[in-house]
């Protein structure tokens, strides 16, 4: 798969399996697959949780996404 820009709230999965949330901190490239993309408003959220801490995602319907990423 080709490296592509990754932004904050990138939910990758790489081979092993176990899926990396990226914050502040993400690198400029990845090369495995985003499967979701945490929205604006709970990345703050999102950051505050322990290493190895259990988070469940909710998809959110398209019409949705303007009012959640405020």
């Amino acid at each position: 798969m080709p490296s592509e820009g990754t932004v904050t709230g990138a939910l990758q999965v790489p081979p092993s399996g176990q899926p990396v949330l990226f914050l502040a901190d993400r690198p400029v490239t990845g090369g495995y697959p985003v499967i979701a993309v945490v929205v604006t408003a709970d990345v703050g959220r999102a950051a505050q949780a322990r290493p190895g801490q259990r988070l469940r995602f909710r998809p959110i319907p398209a019409p949705d996404l303007r009012k959640a990423s405020s």
